[in-house]
């Protein structure tokens, strides 16, 4: 990177001519040789030397995006300092995507150098093309490091280095840490053998050991065989590229067991789930449409009419065929109040709502399933947690979180609520669901701008009327109808 001729003055080198090595040293003579030469380039070990070298490699990618749009992105993610990181799917558009690179950066006067592959056909190809690489030989390649990671090129395969083995006599809290620290594994490949290390650690304070604190016997000897058991590990070898491949579809049925009982299929951003065809909780049910055409009037599904549909799936039949509905609305799925998906599904539902009330979750539920009876402690059981939650939000720990950020509430008259009247409600469940989502935490204006923007359309889906867990067919309209003319999602 070159300094301009005004800026050359700022960084200069001091040294001698070559008069001065002709004769005897002294001082004076020493004095009347000393140069300066200014410097033409960014030297390195200035400060802004990485900053400076990385502004020109970004400079020079995005004058080239509109010619090479793949290799300005890969110089703009892929550059480290002064390494880069390239691969493909081909050995072609490698050396493609290498001429390229090359093409590029030397136009700003930043040829690549030292080029080295895993690939001997692209590393041939390269030695034509007079690339400058780490060796002249493609055979015996050195083993090179790639972001801190030893990288084999021969073979292909990532190593990690070893340790520092240092002896820790008397082995402290503060030299169980270095020793944690000391193993870089960025791709968590050893995750697994550092975990007892971790858990030393963390049992440290627990018992609340200080840091200069010679460790117990019992510390020292799990250390010591820990470190005999990672020489074994780190001398594993693990390959760069694992080759994989996804199984077809029916292979893949073929070989799940647990295909047999679940069945996933994604259509259309929507999902169809079916648990064993249902035959778990409606079995007679299903058994008596196949065989009669409908069910026995001793069923507790009679009066609902359920049928069939082309997907096996047992539905609700009501009076609903003419409303501007979904089918999916119009035609719920049974669910057992006993099953575990029945459960797991309303609480699903209760968290996207962010926490909704009893009336809510059930009117949102209704659009794709209808739970049988005794659905009601589930639901009261959910109410019963939200008033847990209500009781910790207000608590003294809260009121003293507003007082130290300076946040101040201007309340209407105790007793007043034609002061507030309907937008007071209102202002309510947006607070609440707000208390219920942030809790304690900070958040940033956009993030809050998102909870917002949820909390406002989840205000406007709710029914305008109350919505009872008694059974029936019902449909509630909600202020989206009115706002957009759209049915709530």
């Amino acid at each position: 990177v070159e300094i301009q001729e005004d800026f050359r003055d700022v960084l200069r080198f001091l040294w001698v001519d070559e008069d001065f090595f002709q004769s005897s040293f002294n001082w004076k003579n020493f004095l009347k040789h000393l140069v300066t030469y200014p410097m033409k380039v960014v030297p390195f070990g200035l400060n802004a030397s990485p900053f400076l070298l990385n502004v020109v490699i970004r400079k020079q990618a995005s004058l080239c995006k509109d010619t090479y749009p793949k290799e300005a992105e890969i110089l703009d993610k892929s550059m480290y300092v002064d390494d880069l990181t390239v691969g493909a799917d081909t050995e072609e558009e490698l050396i493609q995507l290498s001429s390229n690179l090359n093409l590029i950066l030397s136009k700003a006067k930043l040829p690549l150098v030292k080029w080295i592959t895993s690939s001997p056909t692209v590393s041939t190809s390269l030695h034509q093309q007079s690339f400058e690489m780490r060796e002249e030989t493609e055979q015996d390649l050195p083993i090179t490091k790639i972001l801190g990671l030893c990288w084999e090129p021969n073979m292909d395969l990532i190593k990690y280095d070893k340790y520092d083995k240092q002896d820790f006599r008397r082995c402290t809290k503060r030299h169980l840490c270095s020793l944690l620290v000391s193993v870089f594994d960025p791709l968590g490949l050893l995750a697994s053998a550092l975990l007892e290390l971790k858990l030393l650690m963390q049992r440290t304070w627990v018992e609340d050991i200080g840091w200069v604190e010679v460790l117990s016997e019992e510390y020292q000897s799990r250390i010591a065989n820990w470190r005999q058991f990672f020489e074994k590990i780190l001398c594993l070898e693990f390959p760069r590229w694992v080759e994989g491949q996804l199984p077809e579809p029916e292979e893949e049925k073929r070989s799940s067991a647990i295909s047999n009982v679940v069945n996933l299929v994604i259509e259309d951003s929507d999902f169809e789930l079916e648990l064993a065809r249902q035959s778990f909780w409606f079995s007679p049910d299903l058994r008596a449409i196949a065989e009669e055409g409908k069910v026995h009037k001793s069923s507790k599904i009679c009066k609902y009419r359920p049928f069939k549909d082309n997907k096996e799936f047992l539905r609700l039949g009501g009076r609903l065929d003419q409303a501007l509905l979904t089918s999916e609305e119009k035609h719920p799925i049974f669910l057992h109040h006993s099953s575990r998906l029945t459960k797991l599904l309303i609480l699903d539902v209760h968290l996207q709502l962010k926490h909704g009330e009893v009336s809510e979750v059930l009117f949102h539920m209704r659009k794709k399933f209808w739970i049988l009876r005794d659905r009601r402690t589930t639901f009261h059981r959910a109410n019963l947690e939200l008033k847990t939650w209500g009781t910790l939000l207000s608590s003294s720990h809260i009121s003293r979180f507003f007082s130290d950020k300076g946040i101040r509430w201007s309340f209407i008259a105790p007793l007043a609520p034609n002061w507030g009247g309907v937008w007071e409600r209102l202002v309510n469940l947006v607070k609440d669901k707000l208390r219920r989502v942030l809790r304690q935490d900070t958040c940033s204006l956009n993030v809050l701008d998102m909870h917002c923007k949820e909390i406002s359309s989840i205000i406007n889906s709710r029914p305008l009327v109350y919505v009872t867990e008694s059974d029936g067919n019902e449909f509630a309209l909600t202020p989206e109808h009115f706002l957009t003319g759209n049915i709530p999602k």
